[in-house]
């Protein structure tokens, strides 16, 4: 079935974040508790899985994750001092 297609796939690419499907969409779980109004959406979650930011393209990901990176790093030196 597909949800069992996307699971080998994730697993042989090396996605190691979290990876939703639900073959009941549009009427499903997913839809509702994320509130997606389409899909692919991507979701930048924290450690504690709280959403940093939602409904955000593949451009905006990589600039977010600079940004995020940046902002992590300037915390840690800071702490060391």
């Amino acid at each position: 079935n597909d949800v069992e297609a996307c699971r080998t796939k994730a697993k042989k690419q090396k996605m190691g974040w979290i990876n939703l499907s639900d073959e009941a969409y549009p009427l499903a779980w997913v839809k509702k508790y994320y509130d997606l109004r389409s899909n692919p959406f991507i979701y930048l979650l924290d450690e504690d899985k709280n959403i940093l930011f939602k409904r955000i393209s593949a451009e905006q990901l990589d600039q977010i994750l600079e940004q995020e990176f940046d902002r992590y790093e300037k915390e840690k030196k800071s702490k060391k001092n």
